[in-house]
């Protein structure tokens, strides 16, 4: 069976590249309270690991696992799958959100159709403070 990383998104299978790069591999520990917090930390939905379940060195802080709970490396903790938002992920949120509004008025009201494309993002402006949000 071949030994590769349970962490949503991570791709790092245990060969020579993996080695190379210094990756090891975790099997998930037989402790309850420990395996607990590594699958809380995996946060996979309705999945629980088993015998061929392994985690990475990338996920922990020093690249290995800790005994003591109070330690950052007691479970992973480092995923690539959530990074930080950014201002210009949340102004794309928000255009998008806009965009959608818009196609549903049009669809609800036919004679917003006839509203002129750059008026509309005002027009959606004045409706969300209208609303109180």
């Amino acid at each position: 069976m071949v030994k590769c990383c349970c962490v949503y998104k991570c791709r790092n299978v245990c060969n020579s590249e993996a080695r190379a790069k210094g990756v090891s591999f975790f099997r998930f520990p037989k402790d309850k309270r420990k395996r607990r917090a590594w699958t809380n930390a995996v946060n996979r939905d309705k999945w629980t690991p088993n015998e061929h379940s392994w985690i990475c060195s990338d996920h922990f802080v020093e690249g290995w696992h800790g005994d003591d709970p109070g330690d950052e490396n007691y479970a992973p903790t480092l995923f690539s799958y959530k990074k930080k938002r950014t201002e210009d992920d949340f102004d794309r949120e928000q255009r998008r959100l806009d965009r959608e509004t818009i196609r549903a008025l049009r669809a609800s009201f036919p004679l917003m159709k006839f509203l002129r494309p750059k008026r509309l993002p005002n027009f959606v402006f004045m409706l969300r403070g209208a609303l109180g949000e």
